[in-house]
Parts: structure tokens; C-alpha cells; sequence
């Protein structure tokens, strides 16, 4: 499926969710919800990492591209964030 299908199929599902009485079928969908969005973050992750290491292979190719990406460096530093905006 497409991201955008993927997500279209959450949605409704968290809509569902909202008016299912406790039971059976409600766990049954959160746990349905809870592995696809597990599956979500491992794709996004996965696509996060590999553009990382497309950007660094480019940069250790070419030294414009390298200067350029340390400049962008120095403003933030090595930090660890686990609050990330989306750009």
C-alpha cells in the first residue's frame, strides 16, 4: 500500500474506534492500529536513515556539498532531540 492509502485506512480506523463499545473487537482494532503504526515508523525511519546516508556519501564526494552541509552543522551541533518539527 501507499503511504497515503495507509494513512486514509488509520483514519478511518481511529474514527472507528471512537464509537465501538469495549470488547473484543475494539482491542482486536487497537491492536491493529498499534502494529500499523509500528509498521509506519519503521518505513519512515527506515526512508529518514537511508536519505541520511545518501546526503553523506554526496557529501564526502564533493567538497561544496560537504562545506555546505557543515555549515548547516554548526548552527545545530550534535545535539539529541526527541522533539522534532516538521520543516
Amino acid at each position: 500500500m501507499k503511504l497515503s492509502e495507509v494513512k486514509t485506512s488509520l483514519t478511518v480506523a481511529l474514527m472507528k474506534s471512537t464509537i465501538m463499545k469495549p470488547g473484543k473487537s475494539l482491542s482486536k482494532l487497537d491492536k491493529d492500529i498499534t502494529n500499523q503504526l509500528n509498521i509506519v515508523t519503521k518505513f519512515l525511519g527506515d526512508k529518514f536513515l537511508n536519505e541520511c546516508i545518501k546526503e553523506a556519501e554526496i557529501c564526502l564526494n564533493d567538497n561544496e556539498k560537504f562545506d555546505e552541509i557543515y555549515l548547516k552543522f554548526k548552527k545545530v551541533r550534535n545535539q539529541f532531540s526527541s522533539q522534532i518539527e516538521e520543516d
